[in-house]
């Protein structure tokens, strides 16, 4: 599952188990999917109107870590932050990952997209895993102390902490703590993210378009390109815990995007957070008029996006010089991630009303701990090590890239192969 939550990359494709942008995020979530919140009783009081009492617009400069020193993930170190109370209405900017957020309205009502660039999604409100400021909830909170609240949003999946500055009474700082589980993945230690507030400044004026949530792929879905109708049938690669292996809403990658994603994901122990054990090679026919991609996580796939029909397609992990983050776009050098809506795939191969891909033969399946033994990852670490800082802008996988083509291609460790392990053939499904 490759992650576009929405472009943290540190924790993109990783934090849902899926390929996507450091938007991170994970790939898709819905309330049923988690566990409930704890709210200790001791915390349970008469809910207060502290929200009344703030200006009706601010606004505040952002700041984000996770422990005494940890970061919160490359791009939320820092963020700006606008809030319009009597709108009810937040506009938050991850600043150096070019992503922004908006929230309109209040309680179960709430509605929540993400744009990274001009690529804009709708998002289920407990999919952003802390990485959201949210004070829709202040009405409703408890007093914790003189200057501190509590709020546990069921909705969200997320607890709340906030201290008031005693001057301005305006947030000072903000504990999130996300208790979000996706299905199919092992249960995450949740971890407090601390936001800092600084720089706030009561009914800071701003555009009227500053609040205007993108119509095309928040609110309307994305055309598809201009690809033709005949289907191509394309290998593809997907990294998955192995007992799962349908691609039905699930996000696979061909072989250099997959390696991309499985090269960061990988050397920063993300294993442990999804599960990822087994990389399976697909050979799918698709059709070429690609739509918007979605980002999928958990199994079953929980995606975030409004296509249902065509086949998604971006650049790894997005590029902000390339239009909908390389939808239509080539870019054959850094590869391409793939997105399966369940709803669009082929139930045969004489099918071609309604649907846009199906999956043709699982070719191979081969185990992480293979590509290992073969230097996979040693080799991934070399490359980030030399050529890092330009992953999101130019291939920089070259060592990599032959092991992982090597390790499929043969099925004996001596030439460089993995061999194949025992799976449910796709139609099982």
């Amino acid at each position: 599952m490759y992650l576009f939550i929405l472009f943290l990359f540190d924790s993109c494709r990783t934090l849902t188990g899926g390929y996507g942008l450091p938007f991170f995020v994970p790939r898709r979530a819905f309330t049923h999917a988690f566990a409930r919140a704890p709210h200790p009783a001791h915390l349970r009081s008469t809910p207060l109107g502290y929200a009344d009492m703030w200006p009706k617009v601010w606004s505040a400069m952002l700041s984000c870590k996770i422990g005494a020193n940890g970061s919160c993930g490359a791009g939320m170190e820092s963020a700006s932050f606008y809030y319009d109370s009597q709108a009810t209405a937040l506009r938050q900017r991850l600043n150096s990952s070019l992503l922004v957020y908006w929230l309109e309205g209040h309680g179960e009502s709430r509605r929540l997209y993400s744009q990274y660039v001009d690529d804009c999604r709708p998002m289920p409100l407990n999919f952003t895993f802390g990485q959201l400021v949210d004070f829709s909830w202040m009405a409703r909170a408890t007093r914790r102390g003189a200057h501190t609240l509590f709020y546990s949003d069921t909705a969200a999946a997320t607890n709340y902490s906030v201290t008031l500055d005693p001057t301005t009474e305006l947030p000072a700082q903000l504990d999130v703590l996300p208790w979000v589980h996706l299905p199919g993945t092992p249960r995450m230690t949740p971890q407090v993210r601390r936001w800092s507030f600084t720089s706030a400044i009561a009914g800071a004026a701003q555009s009227a378009t500053m609040w205007t949530v993108p119509r095309p792929g928040c609110l309307d879905p994305l055309p598809p390109c201009d690809g033709g109708r005949l289907k191509q049938r394309t290998n593809v690669y997907l990294a998955h815990p192995h007992q799962y292996v349908d691609i039905d809403d699930q996000d696979s990658g061909d072989a250099r995007g997959d390696v991309a994603f499985l090269c960061p994901d990988l050397t920063s122990g993300e294993k442990e957070s999804n599960g990822y054990d087994t990389v399976s090679e697909w050979e799918v026919e698709m059709d070429p008029r690609w739509g918007q991609y979605r980002q999928c996580n958990g199994y079953p796939g929980l995606c975030i996006g409004l296509e249902r029909l065509f086949v998604g397609r971006q650049i790894p992990f997005g590029d902000p010089d390339l239009p909908l983050s390389g939808q239509c776009s080539p870019h054959a050098a850094r590869g391409s991630w793939f997105s399966h809506p369940a709803s669009g795939r082929c139930p045969s191969a004489t099918s071609s009303a309604n649907c846009s891909w199906r999956p043709v033969r699982r070719v191979k399946s081969i185990s992480i701990d293979c590509l290992r033994k073969l230097g996979f990852v040693a080799a991934c670490r070399n490359d980030l090590a030399e050529h890092g800082a330009l992953r999101f802008k130019e291939w920089v996988y070259n060592r990599s890239l032959p092991i992982f083509e090597a390790a499929f291609a043969s099925d004996m460790p001596l030439h460089g192969g993995c061999p194949p392990m025992a799976m449910a053939d796709a139609e099982s499904f």
